[in-house]
């Protein structure tokens, strides 16, 4: 007997206090055993480079999978060391555990661009799609043209959280303050590794 998986990738670029929220809301909501938190090498949707290297990114992941029995880091996408589609990966899920039941978990921003992603007809056939909200975002809609294609489409029901890598490496630049914008033990690592603090900071 196969069990229920979420799904949620992206650079975790660092791994923030959102994504941990996410995954722990979906687990709850949607009864799953166990969410996926799997860093992208790259992201085809984004043009510009990591700042954290892959292996530092997987290890944020790890990091925070081991607070939580319900978290597992997987690195499949850093090993393949190639533009990380989604398709691919919920391939690769599907052929090593067939009989377990699969979450895409992506936000209301990522929905609205879904038919840009590779292959998005195979991913909507293969998985549940789980949509957190985002401030401004409505997606009535896009939802309603993919249900139309035959995607089964979930909405969660959580704060929205302001908060984004983008922002963490922004204060680590100007030399504020991140902490409780991530999880602590991935706080004390960002500090130890001295990532995304200004070039001539010591």
């Amino acid at each position: 007997m196969g069990i229920r998986v979420g799904i949620l990738g992206g650079m975790f670029d660092p791994l923030h206090i959102g994504h941990c929220i996410l995954a722990e809301q979906c687990i709850e909501q949607l009864r799953l055993h166990t969410c996926y938190l799997i860093p992208a090498y790259q992201s085809p949707l984004r043009t510009d480079s990591a700042y954290a290297t892959p292996y530092q990114r997987w290890m944020m992941a790890r990091i925070v999978a081991r607070t939580n029995p319900r978290f597992r880091a997987l690195d499949i996408e850093i090993r393949r060391k190639q533009l990380s589609f989604t398709i691919d990966t919920i391939e690769r899920l599907q052929a090593q555990r067939p009989k377990d039941v699969y979450h895409l978990v992506i936000g209301a921003d990522q929905l609205i661009q879904f038919r840009r992603w590779h292959r998005w007809e195979e991913i909507i056939e293969r998985v549940t799609l789980v949509v957190a909200p985002r401030q401004g975002i409505v997606i009535d809609s896009m939802q309603h043209e993919l249900e139309q294609q035959g995607a089964r489409i979930v909405r969660l029901e959580m704060p929205l959280v302001a908060v984004s890598s983008t922002l963490i490496r922004d204060y680590r630049r100007q030399g504020r303050s991140i902490r409780y914008l991530v999880h602590d033990k991935v706080y004390r690592y960002i500090l130890r590794h001295k990532l995304y603090q200004r070039r001539d900071a010591s």
